[in-house]
């Protein structure tokens, strides 16, 4: 009996291995980048689902009457900007003695 087919399997078996591990160790230094840009698109696309387009005059009026409307329009058509009052604070100040 020849040890030679068994020398000669063992052979193939180390070359394959071989270049398995060449072909990992050339993915290896991708696989961060690559969990990155998961990561980085399911935030993107949370971050999407959160916008809601409006669709309709009645809820465009809603969202601006609660100042939660951001338009984003071509500067021809715009409106006139106007100061729109948000809220209002009231100061009070102690003027007695304040001429000494």
């Amino acid at each position: 009996m020849s040890l030679k087919p068994i020398e000669e399997l063992a052979r193939k078996i180390i070359v394959i291995h071989a270049k398995r591990c060449r072909r990992l160790f050339c993915v290896l230094p991708w696989i961060p980048a690559c969990a990155r840009e998961l990561r980085d698109a399911e935030h993107l696309t949370t971050c999407m689902e959160r916008i809601n387009l409006v669709s309709t005059e009645q809820a465009r009026e809603l969202s601006r009457l609660n100042n939660r409307l951001y338009e984003c329009v071509l500067q021809d058509e715009a409106k006139p900007q106007q100061d729109q009052v948000v809220s209002h604070v009231i100061i009070k100040a102690d003027v007695r003695g304040s001429t000494r």
